[in-house]
Order: C-alpha cells, then structure tokens, then sequence
C-alpha cells in the first residue's frame, strides 16, 4: 500500500504543478506577497509556495520558479534558507530575486548560528536544543553539531555578515537587519533566529 501513497502523492505534485504552469502568467499578478517554504500553512493575501500538499503552488525549490519577471512585491520564507546546500543557495536567492519587482523586499528568517558559537565558547547551551532528534550530547561542539546538522535537514548556516554576503551575490542592493516581526515571524522560533530584509 505505501507504494500506492507514493504514486499518488508524484500524481497530484505533478498535477498541481501542471495546473499553475498553464495559468496566465497575469493570475500570478493578483498577487503581491509570496511565501516560499510555506508548508501546508495559508495566508490571507499571500501565495504560498512549498513542495508539499497544502501550499497553494505545489514546487521542488531546486528548480526555476514558475513565475515571470518581477511579479511580486514580497517574498518571505522563514527557516528555508539552511535547508540548500551553497550551489542551491545560489540558484534559490537569485531566482526569488528574479521574481520580485525592482525596489521589492526579500524578508528571511534564519537560525542565527552566532548564537550556537556562543554557547560553544561558554559551554553553555542556554535552552537551545529543543529538537530532541539533533541533539547528540551534552558535550559543547555537538552545540555546533545541533545547529549545523540538525539531524541531516541543515547544510548551510548564516550570521549577519554571511547572509548579506550571500543575498548580495545573488543580485540585491540592500540588506538590512529587521526585528521579530508577529504578523510573519513564528514566536516558537524567535530565540534562535535573526531576521533580514533584502532589496531588489
């Protein structure tokens, strides 16, 4: 039977993802705000984009948006970013880059690794590992084994500097640090992660 599920869940992807590629590209202009890592978790006002069932946009993140030129003024994602490794990295700024209008506004949330390095130099976690599967030891570099690894979901990690680093290789003008924001940003995550806007 889960060779079943499994066929069925390739069918409505591909079905899904069939259906918005043959959509006019002006239905896409109907929306200004983009959500890319969104997960089954809709918004008013927002397009959610996710490779799972419930996003509005069934869609593998390693391959080309399905979205024309400068279509949406505000892309978010929150804990997207960590999940690519450098090439894919690349490939997924300059492609949310490419989406977005001139002047519109990346917003990020990702895990603030200075704070992981923190608790390795003091030896001191401070209420960090609330993951039970990515949590090793107790010893301090497994702190640093945690946030880097998390259980084999993590292959990239970003303090301020590396993100605006990377965001800037990927074509954006401005970087800027933000605050929590609650009408964006979970509160369940707030203590490990830090939060930027980025300019097209």
């Amino acid at each position: 039977m889960s060779w079943i599920r499994k066929f069925l869940s390739v069918v409505y992807r591909r079905a899904v993802a069939i259906k918005y590629l043959l959509t006019p590209a002006q239905t896409w202009r109907k929306y200004q705000r983009l959500e890319i890592g969104s997960g089954p978790i809709k918004r008013s006002g927002w397009l959610t984009l996710d490779y799972c069932r419930g996003a509005d946009v069934v869609w593998n993140l390693n391959k080309r948006l399905p979205f024309p030129d400068g279509c949406f003024e505000l892309i978010y994602s929150s804990h997207v970013l960590e999940h690519f490794e450098p090439k894919q990295l690349r490939s997924l700024l300059s492609e949310m880059q490419r989406v977005l209008k001139p002047g519109g506004v990346m917003s990020v949330c990702v895990p603030d690794a200075s704070l992981y390095v923190r608790a390795y130099i003091d030896g001191d976690p401070r209420d960090l590992l609330r993951h039970e599967p990515a949590i090793l030891s107790d010893c301090p570099m497994d702190y640093l084994n945690y946030i880097f690894y998390m259980d084999g979901h993590h292959h990239m990690m970003f303090d301020e500097k590396s993100l605006r680093w990377h965001v800037t290789q990927a074509g954006f003008r401005e970087f800027r640090m933000r605050a929590f924001d609650p009408t964006m940003d979970s509160e369940v995550r707030q203590y490990e992660s830090m939060y930027a806007e980025c300019v097209k």
